[in-house]
C-alpha cells in the first residue's frame, strides 16, 4: 500500500509489512501534503497534493508538476484551443492566488488522468499534456461503465457531462433536490453504479443518472463518510469519522449491513482515514495507525513503532503487486 499523510510524505508498505518512507526532500521539496493516491494501469501512482501533481514509477522515478508548470501547460492548451485565457473566470481569478490544491484523481476508459483541482478540472494524457481543462473548480471526479463523466462540488452542485470532453453537453444537478450527492469526500465505481460518501449526509447511490439517498429511507444512518471502498467480494465497505467501519451489500434501493468493525473491538482509533483491502485482509487507516484485520478479527496496529511518524493519514492506494501506498 502507498499511505499519503497530510505533511510528512508518503509510506509504501509491502505485504510483509516493510515500511519504505518517501518525505518531502525525496521529490526535491519543502513539503508534501498529500491529498489523493492513485494507481494506473501501468502501476504509475499519482499523487494529488497541494500546489503539486506527482507521478511515481514504480523504479521510484517521478515526473512533477507545480504551478508554474501547470500555468504554462493551460497557456500551451488555451493557445493551441484558440481560447483567451483572460476570458475564462475561474482562470483568470487563480493568477491571484499564491497555489492550487488538487481533490481527486481517476482515470477514464482510455486511462486518462483527470485531476480534480482548485483551478479547475485538468485531463492529461500519459506525458502531462492537458487534453482537457473544465474551469469549474474543486470536488471528486468520477465515471461510469458508458465512460460519462460525474463531477461532484464541495459544498455545490452535481455536474454530468456525458460528452466527457464538451462542456456545452453539461447537465447540471442540484443539491437542493436532497436526493443529489452533496459535500462529496469519496466517489467509487461497481458495476453500473456510483456510490458516494458525504461529508455531511452520508450515503448516496446513482444508477445512470438516478440518484438515492440511502440515508433518507433509514437504512444507513451516519452522515460523516470519510472513506469507501468495493472489496474482493463486491461489498462495499463504509468508514465513518465515527471510528466505524460497515460491511454492506446493495439490495434494490437499499444496503444490508452485514458487519461492523467498531473502536476498541475489531479496531483501533476513533476515526477512519482510509480503507483498502489485500489478499482478503482489510488495511484500516485510523487516528492510532493503519488496523490490520483479517476474517473479522483485529490481527495488529502498524504505528510509531513500526517506523510510521505521521498518524494523520489522507489516502491509501494498492499497487499492481499488492504494496500498499
Amino acid at each position: 500500500l502507498w499511505v499519503g499523510t497530510e505533511d510528512k510524505g508518503l509510506y509504501k508498505i509491502d505485504l510483509s509489512n516493510k515500511i519504505q518512507f518517501l518525505n518531502a526532500a525525496f521529490f526535491g521539496l519543502d513539503e508534501l501534503q498529500v491529498r489523493d493516491l492513485f494507481n494506473d494501469e501501468n502501476n504509475n501512482t499519482w499523487l494529488s497534493a497541494k500546489d503539486y501533481i506527482i507521478k511515481l514509477h514504480s523504479d521510484l522515478t517521478f515526473q512533477i508538476i507545480d504551478k508554474p508548470e501547470l500555468w504554462k501547460s493551460l497557456f500551451i492548451y488555451f493557445k493551441k484551443n484558440n481560447l483567451n485565457p483572460n476570458s475564462d473566470k475561474v482562470f483568470a481569478q487563480s493568477k491571484i492566488k499564491e497555489g492550487f490544491t488538487s481533490f481527486n484523481i481517476t482515470s477514464d476508459k482510455e486511462h486518462n488522468i483527470w485531476v480534480s483541482t482548485t483551478w479547475g478540472l485538468f485531463c492529461f494524457d500519459a506525458n502531462f499534456n492537458i487534453l482537457w481543462y473544465y474551469s469549474s473548480d474543486g470536488g471528486h471526479v468520477a465515471f461510469n461503465t458508458k465512460n460519462q463523466l460525474f463531477y461532484g462540488h464541495m459544498y455545490a452542485d452535481l455536474h454530468f457531462i456525458p460528452n466527457k470532453f464538451d462542456a456545452k453537453t453539461v447537465i447540471n444537478f442540484s443539491i437542493k433536490n436532497k436526493s443529489v450527492p452533496r459535500d462529496i469526500s469519496k466517489i467509487v465505481n461497481d458495476s453500473n453504479k456510483l456510490w458516494y460518501g458525504s461529508i455531511t449526509k452520508g450515503l448516496y447511490m446513482s444508477e445512470d443518472t438516478c440518484f438515492n439517498w440511502l440515508n433518507a429511507n433509514g437504512c444507513f444512518k451516519e452522515n460523516n463518510i470519510k472513506d469507501l471502498i468495493i472489496d474482493s467480494k463486491q461489498n462495499l465497505l463504509v468508514g465513518t469519522n465515527s471510528g466505524k467501519v460497515y460491511i454492506t451489500k446493495h439490495i434494490g434501493d437499499s444496503v444490508e449491513i452485514l458487519k461492523t468493525y467498531s473502536p476498541n473491538k475489531e479496531l483501533y482509533g476513533t476515526s477512519i482515514s482510509f480503507i483498502e483491502e489485500v489478499n482478503n485482509t482489510y488495511y484500516v487507516g485510523t487516528n492510532k495507525g493503519i488496523n490490520v484485520v483479517r476474517n473479522d478479527s483485529f490481527i495488529k496496529l502498524i504505528n510509531q513503532s513500526e517506523g510510521i511518524r505521521d498518524l494523520q493519514f489522507n489516502d491509501c492506494v494498492k499497487d499492481k503487486s499488492g504494496n500498499l501506498i
